[in-house]
């Protein structure tokens, strides 16, 4: 039986990972690092937001 898009978002195929930029992106200089995260923790995370209330790239970053 096919996976449901519940059991494919919450079962991803690959783990979180931190990876270095080896050019800018994003606003990021050459040399930062970020974090690749999974779709799971990225829900996760938006969800902890409250309700009305926003966030920024920077705090989003800052979180992981």
């Amino acid at each position: 039986m096919a996976k449901s898009w519940r059991e494919k978002h919450d079962e991803h195929k690959y783990p979180p990972q931190v990876e270095r930029l080896d050019k800018p992106y994003a606003g990021l200089l050459r040399g930062a690092t970020i974090v690749i995260a999974t779709p799971k923790d990225m829900s996760d995370y938006f969800r902890s937001v409250p309700r009305g209330r926003t966030r920024s790239m920077e705090q989003l970053r800052a979180a992981q």
